[in-house]
Order: structure tokens, then sequence, then C-alpha cells
């Protein structure tokens, strides 16, 4: 075999073990088709040698951005997070009890060293109150989320390594979504939220994060069941991060991807699962209250959250591209 014949036969095989040619993180588990979080990165050996970059230090620094399903104020966590320094306290029951204290202790156990996960999130801290990014002029009134811009300055001081952003925005009306007959602009919403990602990543800049849309769905707050079963906007926030990778297809290696929500198992767990499949697949404990006023994730929904984002920000560490598990 020449030189030349040996070196495209290791460059093939490499191109096996790294995965798709996109780089794309293959399945994690075996019951998975599509993988559950991806690399912007166009692949993961670009050397002309071959040779595979040295691992970036492990980010041990972390910064938890989200509404209320990243605080867990119904099951122990805290109201909200100190703002706008964000809340770090570990042994601390209500800091214990949230998702970046439940990612503070599995990281620490899983690699040995003390993570520093910081919460900065709030129960309203919708995308648009991360952002100064304004709706159309053809928008106002009630239709605007509120507090847009409210939390733009959340943690910015002494920023983590990592970003985890939990992106939601159940309260943009100006697209539609929220009863049957309305006009439905998904795709209009999905565009101003993409903005909204862009507009966070710019101001913050930060060295990796991690983005994935609402985890959990829930009925439409304020609605009496079984009419807030209809919401179709609780399902949107999934468009918005895929518009966003459709407007970056070669997006920077320093963003990943959730592409997984647990939106299906909380309709199967909550009331509405009546509604939608006639009690059929239909399962227990409830996850999320269907009663009229604001949804409550209960605690075994609290719990299917965290293990959600655990399981992806553990796995995306594991990866040898970080000294986490060296």
């Amino acid at each position: 075999m020449t030189r030349r014949q040996a070196r495209a036969a290791l460059a093939v095989a490499l191109v096996g073990l790294a995965g798709c040619g996109d780089g794309s993180l293959w399945p994690l588990t075996r019951t998975e088709l599509l993988p559950r979080f991806d690399l912007g990165a166009a692949a993961d050996f670009q050397s002309v040698d071959l040779v595979p970059p040295a691992p970036a230090p492990c980010p041990i620094d972390i910064d938890v951005f989200g509404p209320a399903d990243t605080l867990f104020p119904d099951c122990g966590g805290p109201q909200h997070a100190a703002y706008p320094a964000g809340y770090f306290a570990p042994g601390t029951a209500d800091y214990d009890a949230s998702l970046a204290g439940q990612l503070q202790a599995a990281l620490s156990a899983r690699f040995g060293v003390t993570f520093h996960v910081r919460a900065c999130g709030s129960q309203q801290q919708f995308l648009s109150s991360l952002t100064s990014v304004t709706e159309a002029p053809t928008c106002s009134g009630s239709e605007i989320p509120p507090g847009i811009g409210q939390f733009a300055s959340a943690c910015t001081s002494q920023p983590g390594s990592l970003a985890v952003l939990v992106a939601a925005e159940p309260l943009d009306r100006c697209h539609g979504g929220s009863f049957p007959g309305q006009r439905d602009m998904s795709g209009a919403y999905a565009t101003e939220f993409a903005a909204r990602i862009d507009a966070f990543l710019e101001a913050r800049k930060p060295t990796w994060v991690m983005i994935g849309g609402q985890t959990e769905w829930t009925p439409q707050p304020s609605w009496s069941y079984p009419y807030s079963c209809n919401w179709t906007r609780g399902d949107w926030s999934g468009l918005g991060v895929r518009r966003w990778r459709e407007l970056h297809p070669t997006p920077p290696p320093s963003i990943f991807f959730d592409n997984d929500d647990l939106h299906s198992d909380f309709k199967d767990h909550s009331a509405c699962c009546v509604f939608f499949k006639q009690g059929k697949g239909c399962k227990l404990p409830t996850w999320v209250a269907s009663d009229p006023g604001s949804p409550i994730i209960s605690c075994d929904g609290a719990q299917q959250i965290a293990a959600h984002w655990i399981d992806r920000v553990r796995d995306l560490l594991a990866r040898p591209q970080f000294t986490c598990a060296n």
C-alpha cells in the first residue's frame, strides 16, 4: 500500500469513528433515531495531518438561563434566582432543588471536580426578556411578550464558560397559536425566535453554549380544561431553534443544540391526554396540572426535566473535545 493509499484509508476510518460528515453526534442510546444534540462544527477532524485538536479545558463554570422549568419553585426551588448576579449556594435547600443545583451535584460526582453551576433564570425569563429585540410594528398591546429586555443583565458579571439556555417564548401572542380558528403564523414566530437567539449570542458571546427549546409542554395558562389543551404555541419553541439552524447551516463549533424535548411525554402525563388520545396511552403520575389557572409542573415532572438536562450536559462534557473525562 502506498503512503497516499494508507492516508486515505486512515481518513475513511476516522470519519467512521467521528460521526456523520456534517458534525452531528450520532445516537447516544440504541433506541434513538436522531441525535439528541449537535455540534456546530463542520467536522471533528479538520487537520491536514488528521490530528485531532487538543481538547478544550473542562468548562466547570456553567450558567443556566430559562423560566420556571429551570428553577422548580413548586418543588422546593427558588422563586427567582438572585438578579442580576445569579444564585449559587450548594447545600441550600432551594438551590439544590433547582436545575442548576442538580446539575452541580451530578456533574461534580461524574467528573470528580467541583463544578460551579449558577442559576440565572426567573419564572418569567422567556427568551424575549434576555434581549432587546422588539416585535414588528404590526404587533402591539397585550400581544407583545411582556418584559422585553427585563433580564438582559442576568449573570453578565463573570459569565460562565458554558451557558445552558432553555429558550421559551410562550407569551408571544403576535403570531397566533392561542386557540382554534385563530390564524397561526408559526413560521413568523420561528423567525422572531431565531432573531432573539442571535441577539442573546451577540450580546453575551459565550465561550460555549447549549441551546434547547422549552423542555416540557403545558396546557394554555389561564384557560380551563379541556380548552387549555388546544394550545398550539406551547409546541413552537422547537420550531424557533430549528429556524436558527436553517439560517446558520455552518454555526461555530462552540454552539451545541438539544434536538429533543419532553412535549409528547408531558402530554401523555397530563389530563389533556384524554382529550388528545381518548384515554389511550395515557400515563401516571401526572407531570403537569391541567386545571384552570397557570399550569403547575409537578415534582415528578420537574425530575424528568432535570434528568433530561443532566443527561445532555453530562454527555456533552464527556466528549473527547473537553478535558472533563480525562
